[in-house]
């Protein structure tokens, strides 16, 4: 959806409609309109520097010899939105998944079932010194200058399938092959690279998401503009459109509810909520609020602007289509989630607490309705509960209705920590976390994806002082902590950022 606002005058928003004129093109724009993204990374790399020499040194270990491909889910998750977005549809949930299971099928009851399959990127590079001689002007004296030059070209390939669901009809395969190249700059070859990726990375993303959705043909949507009105002289009202410029329009929703029902509110605040409910795919309600808004104008100039019956003609032909958003996938992620405090069973003072946080935050932003941790703290303490280690003692229904809390979120942190021996390095974030469901009183998730990172060069020294640093920034073992946590939550489902 685009968003084209100035300081004096209401956004406009594009809102694209599927209107498909063949059988096929209503297939897929039924399941377009609620489809579930399951991507699949490749199969595991070797990842075995270390190997024998701590794996007898540290019996103790479970030597992890393999890793996931280190797929950025969330930022392919991000463009293949927008791209389905294009077509009339939305993406209502993502998941890291292997392709031939797709779970929360129940829970979500999507349209349609799109797979991505990824292939191994890879990347070459080349390396170049150039020296170059510079002459001083007013000395004539001349002074030579070295740079180091790395040349990289990367192939990212891969195939997305696409079925509507339940009836499981394919509408549409193809294949992709994205090819990049580009120069930095950079003392050695890792740095190179790690420089020129985190620039190439998100455009190599953004044109695999394009080229997969090749396949299913040309679109056929048609575009309308709305106004999205603000009062600014209003709180509310200013704070409602920068949450719907972000896509947080549920949250918008409730502060234009608010406006009315304090009566601050006029027939624009039903526009918002009209064009809120199109943006989720709630084409009735949008019907029946634009309906309430026209009625509400009166006969006020600006409501005459408006082209009221393009409006409804629009809304009543994709409802005869049958196209809706999955009304499951929104109840899925307003249900309130509580994190529960991580029990601990590693040295680690600040490791465990620093990842339910981590864990709490990755939720939200994911779309998830998360409890305030001080607020399920404040609960379970009330209760004699102030520690994870003690959570065994109790029931999960007790701490549901206690946090208030229609799932719950377990984690059982198991190793937490920097190994030095000489020159040889190992660190280490393993552990399981859990979800619990309280309508079913049943488990129905768990992922336990351990990080372990090692190298076998670095000086014992440098280990020691980034060691320190990390204890003084109270950021322990940050890198393998982020991994840890966003490589097992991606096997939840997740709402694409905006």
């Amino acid at each position: 959806m685009l968003l084209l606002f100035s300081a004096c005058a209401p956004s406009r928003i594009a809102v694209r409609y599927p209107a498909p004129s063949t059988p096929k093109e209503q297939a897929q724009a039924r399941a377009l309109a609620g489809t579930y993204l399951l991507l699949t990374p490749p199969g595991r790399i070797p990842n075995t520097i270390l190997g024998k020499h701590l794996k007898k040194a540290i019996s103790k270990i479970n030597f992890v010899g393999n890793r996931l491909f280190d797929l950025d889910a969330a930022a392919l998750a991000k463009a293949m939105a927008s791209a389905v977005e294009s077509r009339g549809g939305k993406i209502i949930a993502y998941r890291v998944a292997d392709e031939t299971y797709a779970p929360f099928l129940k829970a979500l009851q999507p349209t349609g079932l799109m797979y991505i399959s990824l292939n191994a990127l890879t990347v070459t590079q080349t390396y170049e010194k150039r020296v170059t001689t510079i002459k001083d002007v007013k000395t004539k004296k001349t002074t030579k200058r070295t740079t180091h030059h790395w040349k990289h070209n990367a192939v990212l390939s891969g195939n997305l399938r696409f079925f509507s669901h339940p009836d499981g009809a394919t509408l549409g395969e193809t294949s992709f092959h994205i090819t990049e190249s580009g120069e930095v700059q950079a003392k050695n070859a890792g740095e190179a690279k790690q420089k020129w990726l985190k620039k190439a990375r998100p455009k190599m993303l953004k044109h695999a998401a394009k080229s997969s959705l090749q396949g299913l043909g040309k679109p056929a949507v048609v575009s309308r503009f709305r106004t999205l009105f603000i009062d600014k002289k209003d709180s509310d009202s200013k704070s409602a459109a920068k949450l719907a410029r972000t896509g947080k329009w549920e949250a918008a929703s409730g502060l234009w509810a608010g406006r009315l029902s304090a009566d601050r509110g006029n027939w624009r605040d039903l526009m918002n909520l009209g064009l809120a409910s199109e943006r989720v795919g709630l084409y009735s309600e949008a019907q029946r609020i634009y309906t309430d808004a026209q009625t509400s104008a009166g006969p006020d100039p600006e409501a005459a602007k408006i082209p009221w019956t393009q409006i409804q003609a629009d809304l009543a032909t994709v409802s005869k289509l049958g196209i809706g958003r999955a009304e499951a996938a929104r109840n899925w992620f307003s249900g309130t989630v509580a994190v529960l405090p991580f029990s601990d069973e590693t040295t680690s003072v600040a490791g465990p607490e620093m990842l339910r946080e981590m864990v709490w935050k990755m939720l939200s932003s994911s779309g998830y309705n998360v409890i305030p941790l001080e607020d399920s703290d404040r609960a379970l303490r009330m209760h004699g509960y102030s520690q994870g280690g003690q959570l065994h003692k109790g029931k999960p229904l007790q701490f549901a209705r206690w946090t208030g809390a229609a799932r719950l979120v377990y984690g059982d942190i198991t190793e937490f920590r920097d190994i030095m021996l000489g020159p040889f390095g190992r660190r280490i974030v393993a552990g399981k976390l859990r979800m619990w469901n309280a309508p079913t009183k049943r488990w129905i998730w768990k992922a336990d994806q351990p990080i372990v990172n090692e190298s076998g060069s670095g000086k014992l020294s440098h280990q020691i002082g980034r060691a320190f640093l990390e204890r003084w920034t109270r950021k322990p073992l940050g890198p393998e902590s982020t991994d840890f946590v966003r490589i097992n939550l991606e096997t939840l489902p997740l709402k694409p950022k905006q």
